[in-house]
């Protein structure tokens, strides 16, 4: 558990600077990307105070709400 990453750096960035300005970071995030890492971090997961997920499983909420981190997970509602 690295913290949030990115492929761009120029979007890294960006998002570094709106996480230095804010007083709560929440952070979206499809459950397919957690355990990736990309080419920019853009915070730590000291810095991240919510990630909102669509799935998360025990062993990865362990780890998130270890550093902190609080995590709301919700499903889908299912189509078809």
């Amino acid at each position: 558990a690295d913290g949030a990453s990115t492929p761009d750096l120029a979007t890294a960035q960006a998002k570094r600077s709106m996480i230095g300005m804010a007083h709560t970071v929440i952070l979206l995030s499809d459950s397919t990307k957690f355990g990736r890492t990309s080419f920019a971090r853009f915070a730590t997961l000291d810095e991240i105070d919510v990630i909102v997920t669509d799935r998360c499983h025990g062993k990865t909420r362990k780890a998130l709400t270890a550093h902190g981190v609080d995590v709301v997970c919700g499903k889908p509602p299912h189509r078809g």
